[in-house]
């Protein structure tokens, strides 16, 4: 029986093949392969072809619909009208041109693609897959010449931003490792997360040390006691184990976050592995500069901002202006990037767009007594979900990750998870999650093939 989980959907076979496109489509732009193999044209080509089938099968129209379509293309309407105001409006047009048109396009490719519990399956485990690719590429064109691991090119190239990127695809090994019954996939899962966990540290990222934190933090609260017990020892043996793995200057770098960088290495050394203390104590002189400065910028342009992705500019007239050397730099923080670019209305309405892929996230609270399996796995997509956005959420504090393509991909399988749930639940018979919209709720089936236990 072909599936046809939504009504409007009228066209099986294109959807069959936007689901195909659309997961292909998820691994090139989360493993980043085609910049790493030099043929950055084939995730644009399957992207078309994923388009098209989307906007064919119908699927197009029901992810902009959606609640958290409606926000991400209210924001990008703001972004438009925010560059009517843009302190540079050239910049800010190349900006919403070539980079926010293409994560918009990621949106509704991914979120219009899958629709049924099979997809959405697939859809995790390549994004897990995609993690390990990610692995592989570190292994191969990563280094650690500065003394800190990064990529020698593209946005990865930056060790805080890498940190984040790879801490927001953890969660989807978590789910594989949740999912699969089989020894050897789990297995591969637990490395794959290692050496993520791994990488990460070796970025010697304080952000990403503290998003950690945050991640460990909410899965124990969330474990069973003797999960509980299980995570405070592998914590303890990695806190043991880091001095063996880190270099002396990334452990420098960590400890200036319990220090001021009055407190920080002075090492006066000339080679920058042995600065990283130096370097550590720099950062955090320098983000505080550029926190009170988006926070400046924010409250004097508080309706429009200064432009989309025009932060550095502003900050630097300002500095020109008070005497002061200029950073060009962006504000390593996402919410005041925001708000300092947009104004206070488009920081609302993106922090609505998080909301709403948290709310997304929802399992009516019925399900929790019931033992169906696909309830089981559906649960287990959900909390992979919340995970990986409260990680971005944690790196968003300390990175500048307005515009790209991260939160809406996550808010994309937020929804495909949201048309799952609802097919579920009337296929169950219960009522659906009072978020729903009504209007989308007649005509919803279930047609996924069911889950072996």
């Amino acid at each position: 029986m072909p599936a046809i989980p939504l009504q409007g959907v009228s066209s099986p076979p294109f959807q069959h093949v936007a689901a195909t496109g659309g997961i292909l489509f998820l691994f090139l732009v989360i493993s980043r392969t085609p910049d790493f193999i030099g043929v950055p044209g084939v995730a644009l080509a399957v992207g078309l072809v994923a388009l098209t089938a989307v906007a064919l099968s119908g699927g197009a129209m029901s992810a902009i619909s959606s609640k958290a379509g409606l926000l991400l293309s209210a924001f990008t309407v703001w972004l438009c009208v925010c560059l009517l105001f843009s302190v540079w409006k050239g910049g800010s047009f190349h900006l919403l041109k070539e980079t926010w048109s293409r994560t918009v396009l990621a949106f509704v490719i991914t979120g219009g693609s899958l629709f049924t519990i099979a997809q959405l399956r697939k859809a995790m485990y390549t994004t897990a897959g995609a993690a390990a690719a990610i692995v592989m590429f570190g292994f191969l064109f990563a280094s650690a010449e500065s003394g800190r691991l990064a990529f020698h090119r593209g946005t990865l190239a930056n060790p805080n931003e890498l940190a984040a990127y790879l801490l927001l695809t953890i969660p989807f090994c978590f789910f594989v490792f949740w999912d699969s019954k089989k020894v050897i996939v789990k297995m591969a899962m637990v490395l794959v997360t290692l050496l993520l966990l791994a990488m990460t540290l070796r970025t010697g990222s304080r952000s990403g040390l503290v998003n950690i934190g945050i991640l460990g933090f909410y899965l124990f609260f969330h474990a069973s006691v003797p999960k509980k017990i299980l995570m405070v020892v592998a914590s303890l043996i990695m806190m043991i184990a880091s001095p063996l793995y880190l270099p002396d200057s990334v452990l420098a770098r960590f400890r200036t976050i319990v220090g001021s960088e009055q407190t920080a290495i002075k090492s006066g050394a000339e080679d920058p592995e042995d600065r990283q203390g130096d370097f550590a104590a720099g950062s955090t002189e320098s983000r505080s500069y550029l926190l009170r400065k988006s926070i400046e910028v924010t409250l004097a342009n508080p309706l429009f901002g200064v432009g989309p992705g025009m932060f550095a500019v502003a900050a630097s007239d300002i500095a020109k202006e008070q005497g002061d050397r200029a950073l060009w730099q962006q504000t390593h923080n996402t919410y005041t990037q925001v708000s300092s670019e947009t104004g206070f209305p488009g920081l609302i309405i993106y922090l609505a767009f998080i909301v709403a892929i948290f709310r997304a996230t929802r399992l009516p609270p019925q399900w929790a007594k019931m033992s169906d399996p696909e309830i089981q796995l559906l649960n287990n997509v959900a909390l992979s979900l919340r995970l990986a956005l409260i990680s971005f959420c944690g790196g968003a504090m300390f990175g500048s990750l307005a515009y790209g393509m991260q939160l809406p991909l996550l808010a994309a399988l937020a929804e495909s998870l949201r048309r799952v749930i609802v097919s579920k639940s009337f296929q169950l018979n219960t009522t659906a999650p009072m978020w729903v919209p009504r209007a989308t709720a007649p005509g919803l089936r279930w047609a996924a093939p069911r889950v072996k236990a």
